[in-house]
């Protein structure tokens, strides 16, 4: 196998190397927690925590309706058990009677007011419940696969770097030290290909003088313009 030919093959390894590289990278972005999730977990957290805030408030407007109605109903046997014999007296325990009807009226409205609230609430939590519930679903199956296709990824990653290593021992150092150098700085290709004696890395005509020079891979030429070294299969 000729120089140029080995350092063909070992950009060929490193192509392989840096797109598992970059999808090792596109998996852990993937990994753990999802923003979706904790965001919808966040807003139903919210919701709870309005709802258990106007349990309290429900009971307590409850406990003034019932004091309200035991109040009333005290007033009212009084009223008709025959004890009150003034007309003025009468009339006070009527007006009492009806300030007792107006103060639960307001505690009654405002019991439903709350209600309300809470029925929207709780309607709100179960559906978000049941959204979140199929969205950890779904998290948790992608992240299996995800684990599963990093494993696969990281194996062949492996695989390659062995390969690799083989390869670039073979490589006189000289064109190694300079391979490593212009791959840094050319986009990740530092040799290319020559056809219709062309640069396939700048799209630069060659000499034919030089290309015939590349054309037995026993010389490293590179090209005049981007530098590469170039590969005439």
């Amino acid at each position: 196998m000729s120089r140029v030919s080995q350092l063909y093959d070992l950009q060929e390894t490193d192509s392989e190397i840096m797109v598992r590289e970059t999808a090792l990278g596109n998996i852990e972005a993937r990994l753990g927690e999802s923003d979706d999730i904790l965001s919808a977990r966040q807003v139903l957290a919210e919701d709870r925590e309005r709802a258990a805030a106007l349990e309290p408030v429900q009971r307590d407007h409850e406990w003034q309706i019932d004091d309200f109605k035991t109040k009333i109903s005290a007033v009212e046997t009084k009223m008709y058990s025959g004890s009150v014999l003034s007309s003025r007296e009468l009339t006070n325990l009527q007006e009492e009677v009806e300030a007792l009807k107006r103060g639960q009226s307001r505690i009654d409205d405002a019991l439903l007011v709350v209600l309300e609230q809470l029925e929207g609430l709780q309607i709100s939590i179960r559906v978000q419940q049941s959204k979140l519930s199929q969205m950890e679903v779904e998290w948790d199956e992608e992240q299996q696969r995800l684990n599963a296709e990093k494993a696969k990824v990281n194996s062949e990653l492996d695989r390659y770097k062995v390969r690799r290593s083989g390869q670039s021992s073979l490589v006189d150092p000289r064109d190694l030290s300079l391979y490593q150098s212009l791959i840094k700085g050319r986009g990740g290709r530092a040799v290319a290909r020559v056809e219709r004696n062309g640069c396939q890395g700048c799209r630069i005509s060659i000499p034919l003088y030089q290309v015939q020079r590349a054309r037995s891979g026993n010389e490293v030429v590179q090209c005049p313009s981007c530098e590469r070294i170039l590969y005439v299969n």
